[in-house]
Formats: C-alpha cells, sequence, structure tokens
C-alpha cells in the first residue's frame, strides 16, 4: 500500500480550511440556534443640514406614531451624527423578534396607513406628501438586517 505524503503546507492549509471554514460555521450555526436570537434593521442615509429640522419633524409626525404602535416592532431608535461633512447621518433601527416579524410589520403597516389615512382624504394628501419626502432623502440609502445572539446583548 503505498501512501502518498503529505507536505508541512498542505497540512497546515487543510488544518486552517476545517478550523476557520468547517468547524467556525457549524459551531456559529449550532450556537445560533441554541439561542436566543433578534433580528435588526439598520438603515443609514444623510440629510442636508438645511433640511434636518423639517425632516425631524416628520420623522416625529409620521413615522414614530406608526412605529410606536407597531406590534411587530420590539424597539425602534432613530439616531443622528452633525458633525463632519455637509450633511446629518441619520440611522434608523429597529429591532424584531425574527425575520417574519419584518414581513408582519411590513403588512401591518399597509394596513395602519389605510386606516389612518384613507384615500382621498386631506390626511392622505398630506401622509403621500410626507412620503415622498422622507423618500427624497434614501437617494443612497443603505440597509443592513443584522442578527442578534442575544446571549451578547444587554
Amino acid at each position: 500500500m503505498h501512501r502518498r505524503r503529505l507536505s508541512h503546507g498542505a497540512i497546515t492549509a487543510t488544518a486552517l480550511t476545517l478550523l476557520f471554514g468547517i468547524l467556525p460555521s457549524q459551531a456559529v450555526a449550532q450556537d445560533e440556534m441554541e439561542a436566543e436570537t433578534r433580528v435588526i434593521t439598520m438603515t443609514t442615509f444623510h440629510v442636508p443640514f438645511n433640511e434636518v429640522s423639517d425632516f425631524n419633524e416628520l420623522i416625529e409626525n409620521f413615522i414614530m406614531p406608526q412605529t410606536l404602535a407597531d406590534p411587530h416592532v420590539l424597539s425602534f431608535r432613530y439616531a443622528t451624527h452633525a458633525w463632519g461633512n455637509s450633511k446629518m447621518n441619520a440611522w434608523m433601527i429597529t429591532e424584531y423578534a425574527d425575520m417574519a416579524a419584518i414581513q408582519a410589520s411590513t403588512e401591518w403597516g399597509n394596513e395602519w396607513v389605510e386606516e389612518n389615512y384613507p384615500e382621498g382624504t386631506p390626511e392622505r394628501e398630506e401622509w403621500d406628501a410626507a412620503t415622498e419626502a422622507f423618500l427624497m432623502h434614501f437617494d443612497g440609502h443603505q440597509d443592513n438586517i443584522l442578527s442578534v445572539n442575544m446571549d451578547r446583548a444587554k
């Protein structure tokens, strides 16, 4: 029987592949399956300084009422950083129990808008104008969906 000898480099490469490739992903997957997890969406965008006041008013009058009423949202943060360039950096950080809650929140939100801002009403015109103003700042926005192991959270 002829045995093929592996070089030190081949053994090292194989060991590293197992160590950093297969084993951690299996360990992480197992760890995540056993731990309570949450899903956080983080949307980043920029608002010109001369529009910050109007944008914050839009957040308070249109985004917050819906978000606070949404039973699928566990927590919400609107964070800003106003130094360093010509625009305010802004983040909308929303926590959900799982991915299904994101979809449920979207469906719930559509129903909430129809109930609170019915088609053909002045309230709906105001909502549509606010939505248009809000979306104007989403040009170039960035979305991230994060998984959080709650054993590593406070």
